[in-house]
Order: C-alpha cells, then structure tokens, then sequence
C-alpha cells in the first residue's frame, strides 16, 4: 500500500505544479508578447516483478513491470506568434516572423525580446519600460519622429518635416534551439548553452521576420485550451486522490483484520 500511495502522492504534486504552469498562462494572457508555457510529465523508473515471489513467471517470458508514478520532465515555452494588434503607436514594433530583439541593460548583459513596447529617451536611446537599450539604434538629438521600414531601416523627420535616412538598422537575433532560452520574466529571456548559437540578420533576411511598425505582439496564450488543461488537471487530481484515500483505506482494513 505504501507504494501505491507513493503514486498516488507523486501525481498529485505533478497535476499541482500543472495548475500552476495553466494559472500562470491565464494571468498573463494579456501580457504583450507572453509566451505561454507547456509542462511535460514522464513516468518514473519502472521495477520488474515476478521472477521471485508471487506470481511466479517462466524465465523465458518477459518479466511484469510496474511503475512508480509520474514527475515534470520538463516546462518549456511554446514560441507560437501571437496576433499582431494595431497599435499606430511610433515606437510600437512587431516581429512578423521569427526572430528577437537585442537589448542592453546598463550592465552590458544583453537580453533577448519580442516584446517592442519601446519609448525614447532624451538622449536618442530607444529602450524599453525597464530602460534596456535596443542594441544599434540611436536616434539624432533633431529628430522629433522616426518611421522604421519593414527591414529595420530608420529614417528620422526633423522639426522642419524633413525626412532622412540614417545609418541605422535593427537588426534580429535568432538561435539554433529556441527552447534552451532562459526565461528571466518581464519578457526577457538570456542565451544559453542548450540555446546554441545566436545568429543575426536584417529583417526579411535568412528566413527572420519583418518589423512592423506601430503593431504590437500580443500574447499566445488560447483561452480555449487553458481551460481544457484546467478540466484535465482537475480531473487528474481527484482520480489521485481518490486513489490515496482508498489505498488508505485497504491498508486500514489489513491491519484491521491483524488485530482480529
């Protein structure tokens, strides 16, 4: 019974930590650019039975196994684009297509996005609401609005209404594995080893995807599923627990009948 209620014990903590992963989903299914989260369960080590005790088995014949109940092999995001929204913002800019943006942080630790909430600092920096800077582009002290071309290519209009063109282009980042990405919130996700190595690009260039001003991704995350997930781990849960109560409830009777 002990191992029984073992199982029923590890499912339990597995549909917890689910609940947690759809939670997480749904609160954030109004954050720009949110990638959703995907949680994966596997079973744990299987032990053989059979070739000693009860029942007994030819040893030519495959021996019984039985399982010990379930784990999370792993949460990963799910990197499906979300719906472009119109925003007519300037420094509002979208990703159609793969690919992130690059942005510094005042201690040099360059950090990836999708997100493109931008503003404009005083100084000609475009950064984002935690004052990363996207990496290549500063912004002429005359210029009083800028218009970024599908390509990445910043032109600027001067107090007179003029436009010019300048040397600047955003450029996107890509990786080998975009899974091995760390998450490290607000958006922001780091390169790491599992990530493989970055790759950079123009926009429309080598399979990335193009810039769109004035547009906004918004999060992944469907409604629709969440729900079905929520439905399943709530389902899951009571079937363990059920099961805990009445291993339980076996092992109460065994001793039961001890004492008798």
């Amino acid at each position: 019974m002990l191992a029984v209620i073992q199982t029923g014990r590890s499912a339990l903590i597995a549909q917890q930590t689910k609940m947690s992963v759809i939670g997480n989903n749904i609160a954030n299914i109004n954050t720009t650019a949110f990638k959703r989260d995907r949680i994966n369960f596997c079973d744990i080590v299987r032990q053989e039975i059979g070739h000693k005790g009860v029942p007994v088995i030819p040893e030519n014949k495959k021996p019984v196994e039985v399982g010990h109940g379930v784990k999370v092999a792993s949460i990963n995001k799910v990197f499906e684009q979300g719906v472009l929204k119109k925003t007519d913002r300037t420094f509002d800019l979208a990703i159609d297509g793969e690919g992130f943006f690059a942005l510094e942080s005042g201690e040099g630790q360059v950090f990836y996005t999708r997100e493109g909430a931008f503003f404009m600092t005083k100084d000609g920096y475009i950064v984002n609401s935690s004052g990363f800077k996207l990496l290549g582009i500063k912004i002429p002290p005359d210029a009083v609005d800028i218009i970024v071309e599908s390509d990445g290519k910043v032109k600027v209009i001067d107090e007179n209404g003029e436009v010019k063109h300048i040397d600047k282009q955003i450029a996107l980042y890509r990786f080998e594995n975009i899974s091995g990405l760390k998450a490290v919130g607000s958006n922001l996700f780091l390169a790491s080893d599992v990530a493989g190595a970055v790759k950079k690009a123009n926009p429309g260039e080598q399979g990335f995807g193009l810039i769109k001003q004035g547009y906004l991704e918004m999060s992944n995350v469907d409604l629709a599923i969440e729900m079905v997930n929520m439905i399943e781990a709530q389902r899951a849960y009571a079937f363990n627990s059920r099961l805990v109560s009445t291993a339980d409830e076996i092992w109460r009777l065994t001793n039961d009948m001890k004492r008798s």
